[in-house]
């Protein structure tokens, strides 16, 4: 096991993992979830408002997806 980490833990994180999703799959899954992640952080910290990166999100994923 390792270090600093016990049974308790690994036995946890089977537990979520065994239980868990992609958060998206399929074609440009990992492409999709870098735009609307980066435009969602963009909004939590202010950079942009939540409307212009709702907007910026839709209009980047449905350039990937064409």
């Amino acid at each position: 096991m390792g270090k600093g980490y016990g049974k308790a833990y690994y036995t946890a994180l089977a537990d979520i993992l065994d239980g868990s999703a992609p958060l998206s799959s399929g074609n440009n899954a990992e492409e999709l979830i870098e735009i609307v992640g980066t435009e969602l952080s963009a909004a939590v910290t202010g950079q942009k408002s939540v409307k212009e990166a709702l907007d910026a999100a839709a209009n980047g994923v449905e350039r990937a997806i064409k």
